[in-house]
């Protein structure tokens, strides 16, 4: 595990508060007019609702972050934005597959009541939508490298998601999870996230996992020196991701956890020269920004199985037989396991 130079504080900054958030280009102002319409298409979808209007430009800017990068890079690059739109369409067949497969299925609860006590935060729901603009942001900072503008050099980073999204279907096809969603909110980004995204198959959380895989690509890939405003956004998303995603009752922290391992497997797989950065390093100075969240929980679930060496379905069943984690009907109620009583504590809606 690499041990990196201390933050500064603050670590967590909103990402609203970087470079590329803030500094709208060209193509952003262009796009606004198509984007921003179709959130009032939506709003008129589900009723007048004056705080999702209100929240509408913040919402809008992450579409126009996706565009405002992959939009330059289809003139700069089309053939490496070809590849990365036959491997979005993997990521959809593969995680739309498995959520279809698993939704009738008996499944397992791995949130705790240490996830119950986590507050739900849903204005991190503008953080936990950036996952894309980031992924845009890198793939884009990458093809511009010496390295990776070659376009065998970015299909073979693109077949690391590829490998990456397979082995999280077979942990989904294998050990079905589902996690309490809270859907007492006025949050337009989460409405539509959960409209869209049941709760299911989330051990181990992509979103994680993406954000692990990225973080160490681009510095091994030098962004960090060669590319600071990238550089900035990559990790100040990836910093904030474990909050976002708890907070949003998106994830438990094993579903945290086991993200960050299944980017390790990956990443040192494919890249044997390289160390894997785990971030763990920091969790002591992110708990004291933000003590809600369950760094520490996270840290220990993650050295239990940071060294297993077996793909992630089968640390994943091994975890869950040590641990003695329920496995449910498919129409039992999504709650909580309380690992001193072994009862499942209903969820609060």
């Amino acid at each position: 595990m690499i041990n990196p130079a201390p933050i500064s504080l603050p670590v967590i900054r909103p990402i609203q508060e970087t470079n590329t958030w803030r500094d709208r280009g060209l193509v952003g102002k262009l796009f606004t007019g198509i984007v921003r319409p179709g959130f009032d298409l939506y709003q008129k979808h589900i009723g007048d609702n004056l705080e999702f209007i209100r929240q509408a430009p913040e919402a809008a800017r992450n579409l126009e972050l996706i565009l405002e990068h992959l939009a330059p890079m289809s003139i700069e690059n089309p053939g490496h934005t070809i590849d990365i739109a036959w491997t979005v369409r993997d990521w959809r067949l593969r995680y739309t597959s498995a959520s279809k497969l698993t939704a009738d299925r008996d499944y397992h609860i791995l949130a705790t009541q240490e996830d119950a006590a986590v507050p739900f935060r849903p204005e991190e729901d503008t953080h936990y939508a950036h996952i894309l603009p980031n992924i845009a942001q890198t793939a884009r900072a990458l093809a511009k490298t010496k390295r990776y503008k070659h376009r065998r050099n970015f299909r073979y980073l693109l077949g690391t998601i590829v490998e990456l999204n397979k082995e999280a279907e077979e942990a989904y096809h294998a050990y079905p999870t589902k996690v309490p969603r809270n859907h007492n909110h006025n949050r337009l980004t989460l409405s539509i996230v959960q409209k869209y995204d049941p709760p299911l198959n989330c051990c181990p959380s992509l979103h994680i996992a993406y954000s692990w895989f990225i973080y160490n690509i681009a510095k091994h890939a030098g962004l960090d020196t060669q590319d600071t405003v990238a550089w900035e956004a990559i990790e100040q998303s990836t910093l904030g991701m474990i909050r976002a995603v708890t907070a949003l009752k998106q994830h438990c922290l094993r579903d945290v956890a086991f993200g960050i391992k299944l980017a390790k497997n990956i990443f040192e797989r494919r890249f044997k020269h390289d160390r894997f950065d785990d971030l763990t390093s920091h969790f002591d100075t992110l708990a004291r920004i933000d003590p809600f969240t369950p760094y520490d929980n996270i840290r220990t679930v993650y050295h239990e199985i940071e060294h297993e060496d077996a793909r992630i379905k089968n640390i994943l069943g091994n975890y869950i037989g040590r641990h003695g984690f329920p496995k449910v009907a498919a129409g039992h109620p999504c709650g909580y396991f309380d690992e001193k009583t072994a009862n499942i504590i209903p969820a609060d809606r």
